[in-house]
């Protein structure tokens, strides 16, 4: 069975679905899009799933930190991503 549309009702409908698609889209990045901007060394590493060796690496490619204290670095996660652009290959 063959389904006919009008051309009107074809681009309403292809209008409605890529308007559901985009929504979508942008809900799901929402839901990956960290919640905070600064994180402690071990909550990026968590946030990440790297290890202490990756971490080192990222540093050694130029991902810099604030130092709150002796104990305590805090890192931006837009260079992180920046970075991470920069090492791609």
């Amino acid at each position: 069975m063959e389904v006919v549309l009008s051309s009107n009702y074809s681009q309403q409908l292809k209008g409605e679905l890529r308007s559901l698609i985009q929504e979508t889209i942008k809900e799901e990045q929402e839901k990956i899009r960290p919640t905070k901007r600064y994180y402690k060394r071990n909550e990026l590493i968590k946030f990440l799933g790297i290890g202490e060796k990756t971490l080192s690496r990222l540093r050694e490619n130029g991902l810099k930190y604030v130092p709150l204290n002796e104990k305590t670095n805090y890192y931006d996660i837009e260079e992180v991503y920046e970075v991470l652009e920069t090492m791609k290959k």
